[in-house]
């Protein structure tokens, strides 16, 4: 048997948790694993494992029956579920990514309860849920909470400017007396997104859907308080009032007031970073790598 990853090397949260399933099927299974898609020069993430690339055209040629296939369902557009011969797994953990989604799959996995009801409601497919992981030991949290800095880090990839234009407008008029600083970042490699959060006491979350939201669950591994929208996906580990303080999408006014109370509560933030970081422990690779173990050992022996 051969695994082939599709796009496995692209510099997204989604394809490298695919990548991550390669992995597995290699440490554990024994599989031959290869990474459809060429790897780009400047990379986001590391990658234990240097897979080999094939072509799109010569995989498509060479794949048989017996092979196994893992793509995100952001590639639901090219319908490999109708075309490819071999057996395919498909990895959800997204629902902004696709217009239609392939439903010719063999097997579906989700990556929240959340991506799992919505697809099946529209979709009537069903699959167990296995959450994205941390690398923990990346985004750890060290002991200077009172050295960190208090402006707030946004990651620009994960706000739209009006949305963040409309809350900065909604807070400044609400609390006149609590002037914001906000440190905007680019789209950093992950060690050096790691660094950053390190550096910050809070983090502000503008994404309004997501099927999991590891940024924000990485923040709360960092250390950092965690403020933002109710992006889904994120109540697979956000508890609002118990590690973090969230919103439903569109509430400016609360949004506002769950920033202005961490900001004047240190009490507050301390426990609610502690919990924070506590819940993100749970998130980790291994747990990872031993649900996948458990749903391939199942799906490859019928």
């Amino acid at each position: 048997m051969k695994v082939f990853i599709y796009q496995g090397y692209i510099q997204a949260g989604g394809t490298y948790m695919a990548y991550h399933i390669g992995r597995v099927l290699h440490q554990y299974f024994g599989a031959e694993v290869f990474v459809v898609g060429a790897k780009p020069e400047n990379v986001m993430f590391s990658y234990p494992i240097d897979f080999p690339v094939i072509a799109r055209d010569s995989f498509e040629k060479s794949v048989a029956e017996e092979d196994l296939f893992i793509c995100n369902p952001s590639f639901s557009s090219e319908l490999f579920g109708l075309r490819l011969p071999c057996r395919k797994i498909s990895y959800i953990q997204g629902i902004r990514t696709f217009a239609i989604l392939d439903v010719f799959f063999d097997h579906y996995v989700f990556v929240s309860k959340f991506a799992r009801d919505f697809i099946k409601k529209y979709y009537g497919i069903k699959g167990n849920v296995i959450p994205a992981f941390v690398h923990t030991d990346l985004f750890s949290c060290s002991d200077d909470g009172p050295a960190r800095k208090t402006s707030i880090p946004i990651t620009h990839y994960k706000y739209d400017d009006v949305v963040f234009t409309k809350f900065k407008e909604v807070f400044a008029a609400k609390y006149p007396d609590c002037p914001l600083e906000f440190e905007k970042y680019p789209v950093l490699p992950q060690h050096e997104f790691a660094g950053a959060l390190r550096k910050h006491k809070y983090y502000l979350s503008l994404s309004c859907m997501e099927g999991f939201g590891l940024p924000m669950l990485e923040a709360m591994s960092s250390g950092c308080v965690a403020v933002g929208w109710d992006a889904g996906g994120s109540s697979e580990y956000a508890r609002h009032g118990r590690n973090c303080m969230i919103a439903r999408y569109g509430d400016f006014e609360a949004l506002a007031d769950y920033l202005y109370l961490v900001l004047n509560n240190h009490r507050r933030a301390e426990k609610l970073a502690q919990k924070g970081f506590n819940t993100s422990r749970k998130f980790d690779i291994k747990r990872f790598d031993n649900a996948w173990i458990k749903e391939l050992s199942s799906f490859l022996s019928r």
